[in-house]
């Protein structure tokens, strides 16, 4: 039995497929991974419907699929185009079944049956292997939990499999691997991951340059905002959100760390890290702090943030956070299922604040929400304007994704075509370069509140705020780009001098 996975993300993380390769090969099941990052997606303009990939590599990935009972593509909404491209030109090629699993198949399965033989709905490590293990016995794997299947023209619609409840079952995914493959775009062509190849591709340190390792070290959100995607809704009645215990968090960190020597940043990709408890956070922070002594990253939700934990955090080495606040606008927290007030996560910044010495926060806020009007952004920069320094802004535009709530009314209201591929190929860091929006990404520099003042009184915001202007904007950001491309410039900290700091944490480390 071969199993082949393809990830048509823009990075080698992919936590994901990682995961169901290392649980396939627990089960004795072979199991191959396809990185396919294609960087440049996440510069392609909106509703782009390019063919990413070209004839040459869509035929070296059918070569490695040739023997493969299952072909699995991994997918978000805005990868479909991605996974449309690749499945058509493996379906004239190879016989596996090809199955599509990840946030878009389970949200939108109906609509996956027009491209692929099989559905994976919510977590598929253990139904994966009962898959396997039928199709490999000869046996009727039509009843399989967890897939969605198409016989005869019926579709099939089975119950979800079950969670993996203890996450430490999980093996850890080796980085470098013969059976892991990336596309290298620049030669065209598919290299095995050695220790080159990796450092090539490894996340990146927007402030530094310097090399990033990614972990995750829990599954699901205890929150439920009305534009994010989980499976909790599928998994009623089932522990959701599970953590993986710290000896095996460290375990990880420290392989990683004997065996590549150039990693400087630790980054915590759970959805929300500080939500864990106390006894928890105790145990993790001192262990780290012996054994890793790595700067780290983390997100947070304002309404988790604590003076205990975050003191804790900080003292094992937390350098950066960051922190979903979304909009400064009451309505539109409403919109968005936020149940945090504006008055508590001011809070939770200050007391971010108190620590600003050695932590820079980053703080998440969505534009282009069509259900806002011009008084609920100028709302969300009176509310930046209240931050302290130092900080920095992540912006992104506001997705339908579906299997939202946000999603669901953007159909009802006819904001979307949930029938057109394009409307799920949307990219989040695409914002629109409309005046107000341009003066949040301004704040982002230590602009003064006077200054911002200025430029949201009244007739500036009349005369800017129109459609004239925001093409003419859109030029100005065009030369930004092209100019933050050519000089590797990096991403704005807000003042705060993060190598000091970070030499700071290390060094403060290595006395304790």
């Amino acid at each position: 039995m071969k199993v082949t996975l393809i990830s048509p993300f823009p990075e080698i993380v992919c936590f994901g497929i990682r995961s169901l390769a290392s649980y396939l090969e627990l089960h004795g099941i072979y199991a191959q991974i396809i990185f396919l990052p294609d960087a440049e997606s996440e510069e392609r303009v909106q509703g782009d419907n390019t063919a990413p990939y070209n004839g040459d590599i869509l035929n070296d990935i059918s070569s490695l699929c040739q023997d493969s009972d299952i072909i699995g593509i991994s997918l978000f909404s805005n990868n479909l185009n991605h996974a449309i491209q690749l499945t058509s030109h493996l379906k004239k090629d190879v016989k596996g079944l090809i199955v599509w699993g990840g946030k878009h198949p389970s949200a939108m399965p109906e609509m996956c049956f027009e491209y692929a033989d099989i559905v994976a709905i919510g977590e598929s490590e253990i139904p994966l292997v009962k898959l396997c293990n039928r199709i490999e016995s000869g046996l009727d794997y039509f009843n399989v939990k967890g897939f969605w299947f198409k016989e005869n023209g019926r579709i099939i619609r089975n119950q979800v499999g079950a969670l993996v409840e203890n996450l430490d079952e999980i093996p850890l995914s080796p980085n470098v691997s013969d059976t892991h493959f990336v596309w290298d775009k620049y030669q065209n062509k598919l290299l095995a991951v050695d220790l080159t190849v990796l450092s090539k591709f490894i996340e990146k340190n927007p402030f530094t340059g310097g090399n990033v390792y990614m972990i995750m070290t829990s599954r699901g959100c205890p929150f439920s905002c009305s534009y994010c995607y989980t499976y909790k809704n599928i998994y009623k009645g089932q522990k959701y959100v599970r953590r993986r215990s710290v000896g095996s968090i460290i375990a990880e960190l420290n392989h990683v760390l004997t065996t590549y020597d150039n990693i400087d940043q630790i980054s915590f990709a759970d959805d929300e890290f500080m939500s864990a408890g106390i006894d928890y956070i105790r145990e993790f922070c001192r262990i780290y702090k012996q054994k890793v002594k790595l700067p780290f990253h983390c997100l947070f939700h304002p309404a988790t943030v604590t003076k205990e934990k975050l003191e804790l955090l900080v003292d094992a080495g937390l350098s950066v956070v960051q922190m979903g606040i979304q909009t400064g606008s009451e309505r539109s927290l409403k919109l968005y299922n936020r149940t945090i007030s504006n008055s508590n996560t001011l809070k939770a910044v200050n007391l971010i604040n108190q620590y600003k010495n050695s932590i820079l926060p980053l703080y998440d806020f969505i534009l282009d929400n069509p259900y806002e009007e011009r008084a609920d952004l100028l709302d969300t920069i009176k509310f930046i304007k209240q931050f302290p320094d130092p900080y920095s802004l992540t912006i992104f535009s506001l997705v339908f994704f579906p299997g939202t709530v946000l999603f669901n009314k953007g159909v009802e209201d006819k904001l979307i075509d949930p029938n057109k591929v394009e409307t799920y190929l949307k990219k989040y860091q695409h914002s629109q370069t409309r005046y107000l929006n341009l003066i949040i990404m301004l704040m982002k520099f230590r602009i003064s509140p006077s200054f911002i003042d200025v430029l949201i009184s009244r007739p500036l915001v009349f005369i800017f705020d129109r459609p004239f202007f925001t093409a003419v904007f859109s030029y100005f950001m065009w030369f930004y780009k092209i100019f933050k491309k050519m000089t590797n410039l990096r991403r704005s900290t807000g003042g705060f001098e993060i190598d000091a700091c970070t030499e700071k944490i290390i060094h403060g480390m290595s006395e304790k």
